[in-house]
């Protein structure tokens, strides 16, 4: 039977064992030995691999010389053999494995050689000699062209190479390599390529994007499973020098004499390719209408070098408008730039009622409704309410949006038609709403009018509830605790711990007894956690027992601010006009905490049924109508500082121009922050026993 290569160099190892101390006395010396080579010489294989067996024979005078001791020696290459020394067998034959080193540019060369034991001399009998190939492609680098800048829009100074080696880093030529921009909006030329013999493939050209930042090229080798593949390269487009100052926004601006604009007047400095340059002087000035900068008439501000509010090239300032109605104007110069100057125009304008005409089947008129607002599509949803006047007969249940809900585009009346069971029909019904999920959270109401015990305080959620998004759909929720039974409190809904906060209010429809306490239902939206209410224990005095009192929120500090209602602690007409501040409102971030106001300025007259907005920049709560004494409201007035905090807490009122909304209690109000617009819908006159449907917008609602 023949043995395998590796074990016949073992045995060849053995015999030399058991040989090795039976030489003869007459064994010839290595000048009589003649070595020639059998086979195993001139070899090709790839790196890292065994070639076949080294074999030489050993004669003397013709006659083979057996146990004569060979070694081979790997003298370059960096390879291997796998005994290393070798016993020659009766017929002078002697063999090795020869395993080849990793580097295919490496000569491979192993010797054969023996020692004279007398003397210690050693003789180079032969020389192996064999050629290493590369293994097959396994690795993909980058080569060079990496991490470069330039500017944006320009090409790169060297283009972007790829590496294709073997797993010992040996190059592989003739592997098809594709080049792709990958980000950046560049543009490359070239992008297929074959790597060259040393294992390089070149992109013809990488042109940046002409947007300043990081771009990136990416280099891939089809069919081919390499590692570290797709390499990316990645090079920075620098900006370019100040070319055009541009108008970025607060533009044609429209406030209140002398108050500051909610939009800051921006400009940008920018290079030929449209990217911000910071540090170029601009300067703003006042050029008309006696407003100020800052208070001054001129500033000179240094463009960013870019924030996560302001691009970079930007400059941006504060602009108060002059105290009388009529035009104002700014001027921004920055000097040698196209499009320097630029002129922003404002307007100083008194607040003004508009009667807004909605498009569309207009809702039932209606009052004691619920309605909520959803700034992020301009769109106001109504739910229920009290379709008539006798014990608040017929009672509503049904759903409507009013789209361009702030007048400043076509409004229009849609009627949603939600999936599930709805809630019954109900007046006297409080609701929220949760942007983030668009539901529209109702809690509790009185199904039953005219029966003193038959408010009810269920919960219910209608998804989808501006009618995008998906179908709307009613969701009956059922909290793990019960909740107060409530009539005519208020409540306010903070999105970023899903909490609603309910205030006071009636435990009956017949008047008593009316209440003072705070109730928080987490997991409000029924989106998460189940639903569960809680009482909370609150610190400092709470205001005196009341109804029909409104409240907003501050999601800035957590507060719930509560105006004016009614109760046995009120005036003569049973009226409050008193603020309070609930502060830590959640119970999230430390203790509910009372504190009562002492506004500046002339406080409204007592009132119920009215309505609330706040401006959560501007820190204003705007107060409309409500049942006052003898009287059903329009009128209008703004607490500056409303939470409390930044300043002396002031009332004034607004004297609107262009006619005013009529009068009306138990209505619906909402605020849009961009256009400082309040809105205004349906409710009652009940001095006059009417039901109302109109709908009114307030400019400049905030007073600013």
């Amino acid at each position: 039977m023949r043995l395998s290569t590796r074990a016949a160099a073992a045995v060849a190892l053995t015999t030399l064992g058991l040989l090795s101390c039976d030489h003869s006395a007459t064994a010839p010396r290595l000048d009589q030995l003649t070595l020639d080579v059998v086979s195993g010489n001139g070899q090709t294989g790839v790196v890292g691999t065994e070639l076949a067996p080294l074999i030489v024979k050993v004669t003397s005078g013709g006659n083979p010389v057996a146990q004569q001791v060979l070694n081979f020696r790997v003298v370059s290459g960096g390879g291997s053999v796998y005994g290393g020394t070798e016993l020659t067998d009766p017929d002078g034959i002697a063999q090795e494995i020869w395993t080849l080193g990793t580097k295919a540019s490496d000569v491979q060369k192993v010797e054969v050689r023996a020692v004279e034991s007398s003397t210690g001399a050693e003789k180079v009998f032969a020389t192996f000699m064999a050629t290493a190939l590369a293994d097959k492609a396994a690795k993909l680098t980058a080569a060079a062209g990496d991490n470069q800048a330039a500017l944006a829009g320009s090409t790169v100074l060297m283009a972007p190479a790829a590496l294709v080696t073997d797993q010992y880093g040996n190059p592989i030529a003739g592997v098809s390599v594709t080049f792709a921009v990958a980000t950046g909006g560049g543009s490359a030329t070239g992008l297929s390529q074959t790597t060259n013999a040393t294992g390089v493939a070149t992109v013809g050209t990488w042109t940046l994007g002409t947007a300043a930042g990081t771009n990136t090229l990416t280099a891939a080798a089809p069919g081919l499973a390499l590692a570290g593949s797709p390499v990316t390269f990645m090079a920075v487009g620098t900006t370019g020098t100040a070319a055009q100052l541009v108008l970025v926004s607060g533009n044609d601006q429209s406030a209140s004499p002398g108050s500051t604009l909610p939009n800051k007047p921006t400009v940008r400095v920018i290079d030929g390719n449209g990217n911000g340059v910071p540090n170029v002087a601009v300067t703003f000035t006042v050029t008309s209408g006696g407003g100020s900068i800052d208070g001054v008439g001129s500033v000179t501000t240094l463009t960013s070098a870019g924030t996560t509010s302001m691009p970079p090239g930007s400059a941006a300032v504060s602009w108060t408008l002059g105290p009388a109605a009529g035009p104002n104007t700014l001027q921004a110069t920055a000097v040698g730039l196209s499009g320097s100057p630029l002129v922003f125009g404002a307007s100083a304008t008194q607040p003004t009622w508009i009667a807004v005409s909605p498009s569309g089947v207009a809702p039932p008129n209606r009052w004691d409704f619920g309605n909520v607002y959803d700034p992020s599509t301009n769109a106001m949803i109504i739910f229920g309410g009290m379709g008539g006047i006798s014990n608040g007969r017929p009672l509503l249940n049904d759903v409507w949006v009013l789209s361009g809900a702030n007048g400043s585009a076509g409004a229009g009346w849609t009627q949603l038609n939600p999936g599930g069971t709805a809630p019954s029909p109900r007046g006297e019904r409080r609701t929220a709403y949760d942007p983030g999920t668009n539901r529209m959270i109702l809690f509790g109401g009185n199904p039953n009018v005219g029966n003193c015990f038959g408010i009810t305080n269920d919960l219910w959620v209608l998804t989808n509830a501006n009618g995008q998004g998906g179908t709307p759909s009613w969701i009956q929720l059922a909290p793990s605790t019960a909740g107060p039974i409530r009539q005519y409190p208020s409540q306010v809904y903070d999105p970023t711990s899903n909490t609603l906060i309910v205030f006071g209010g009636l435990t009956n429809a017949c008047q008593l007894p009316y209440t003072n306490d705070v109730w928080l239902l987490s997991g409000a939206n029924g989106a998460g956690a189940t639903p569960s209410w809680s009482q909370a224990v609150t610190a400092g005095s709470p205001p005196p027992a009341r109804t029909g009192h409104s409240a907003v929120y501050d999601p800035t500090t957590s507060s719930m601010i509560v105006f004016a209602g009614a109760g046995p602690g009120g005036d003569a007409s049973g009226l409050f006009n008193d603020v309070w501040i609930l502060a830590h409102a959640t119970g999230v971030n430390g203790t509910p905490t009372w504190t009562q106001l002492s506004p500046a300025g002339t406080a409204p007259p007592g009132r119920s049924g009215h309505t609330s907005v706040y401006d959560v920049n501007a820190n204003t709560m705007t107060v409309f109508g409500g049942a006052e004494a003898g009287r059903n409201g329009n009128d209008v007035w703004v607490l500056t500082h409303a939470n409390g905090m930044g300043g002396m807490p002031t009332w004034s009122q607004l004297v609107p121009s262009g006619g005013s909304a009529p009068g009306r209690a138990y209505h619906a109000a909402l605020y849009d922050p961009v256009t400082s617009r309040m809105t205004v819908y349906a409710g009652i006159d009940a001095c006059n026993c009417t039901l109302l449907g109109d709908v009114w917008v307030l400019t400049d609602a905030n007073g600013k």
